[in-house]
């Protein structure tokens, strides 16, 4: 996460430990700001198969966003066709 502010820190800190009591499974990510302003904002979003929300995260890092709010990097490389699977149907919408 960001380096944010140390009153901003306790509410996330205190936001992580609710969850974890609750026994939930939780990613923090970024998340757009809105009406509310600000230079950052995170939501803790509930692990599951259902919901009304996408986020991304990074395998190789920390970094979680909403996908409204994620930023992207392209690769430098070109990927060979070869290498890429068959895309396949994974939900009914």
């Amino acid at each position: 996460m960001r380096r944010v502010g140390r009153g901003y820190q306790k509410m996330v800190d205190a936001y992580i430990r609710i969850f974890t009591r609750c026994g939930l499974r939780f990613k923090v990510v970024e998340a757009e700001s809105g009406l509310i302003g600000g230079s950052y904002s995170h939501e803790f979003m509930v692990l599951a198969e259902t919901g009304e929300e996408t986020i991304v995260s990074c395998t190789r890092c920390s970094y979680a966003a909403n996908i409204e709010r994620a930023d992207f990097r392209r690769r430098e490389t070109e990927i060979e066709p070869q290498a890429l699977k068959p895309l396949r149907k994974v939900t009914d919408t």
